[in-house]
């Protein structure tokens, strides 16, 4: 895969056979799966009020995130440029969730790197693994001013990515592309400076940043954060992320 062409057929392709495979929840009951959400994605979001908000979820295929916050917000759409995703997701929470939260989700196909929305249109903008599948430094670049453009005066932006510093996971994710066999297609890992460079360049502020390898329970962990080096180690983790926010008129 050398060309930028060929890397989104790659993404294209493999998240349609995901979505034609149907394998009923693989990754819902997957620890490993779960425990990273919860330090890296959902560590983000834990600090900021979801109740009642009106959410973007950019990228959407099994649809966990949705399931987990649709009691909780008051509004959460899911994008994705893949039909077959959002169709899939579409049909999975349609399944899992009563009606009165199922009615709280929109299902939207649409390029991130150029949506058709109204500015600060949503509370929060959330991208969990997904602006690494986008080929090309500027296309994620665009990204991500698209998603703070929509976002709110006041809103956040919780985004995560692979992590260029865990040597082993990114040798074995590159390896596994130019053979063809990557389970997404392609992947960029991203250095945590870059794309916190990224968010800054789009206008937002960066409030915190979370990883899979800080466990804010761990007592480890709290004594770093104590000592003021937590973030040494919170760069360190195979996923990491910033939680970041649109500040305020004036």
């Amino acid at each position: 895969m050398n060309t930028e062409r060929e890397r989104i057929e790659a993404v294209r392709k493999a998240y349609s056979e995901l979505a034609q495979k149907r394998e009923n929840w693989p990754n819902k009951y997957d620890i490993s799966t779960q425990l990273g959400k919860m330090l890296s994605d959902y560590m983000l979001l834990a600090k900021i009020d979801m109740l009642d908000k009106k959410v973007l979820n950019i990228g959407c295929s099994e649809p966990i995130d949705e399931v987990f916050w649709a009691s909780i917000v008051g509004e959460w759409h899911a994008l994705d440029i893949n039909r077959d995703a959002i169709e899939m997701a579409r049909e999975m929470t349609s399944e899992a969730l009563p009606p009165q939260l199922y009615s709280r989700l929109k299902f939207i196909t649409a390029d991130v790197t150029d949506l058709d929305m109204d500015d600060e249109s949503y509370d929060v903008v959330t991208s969990f693994s997904t602006i690494d599948h986008i080929p090309g430094h500027e296309n994620r670049a665009k990204a991500i001013i698209e998603m703070s453009r929509v976002l709110k005066r006041g809103g956040f932006l919780a985004i995560t990515v692979p992590n260029k510093l865990d040597f082993i996971y990114s040798y074995r994710s590159n390896k596994s592309q130019k053979e063809g066999k990557a389970v997404f297609g392609y992947e960029y890992q991203f250095s945590p400076r870059e794309l916190r460079e990224m968010i800054l360049d789009s206008g937002l502020e960066i409030l915190d940043c979370a990883s899979t390898a800080f466990n804010p329970y761990s007592y480890l962990d709290k004594l770093l954060h104590k000592l003021k080096i937590d973030k040494v180690k919170i760069m360190m983790g195979t996923r990491f992320g910033y939680l970041a926010r649109k500040r305020a008129a004036g």
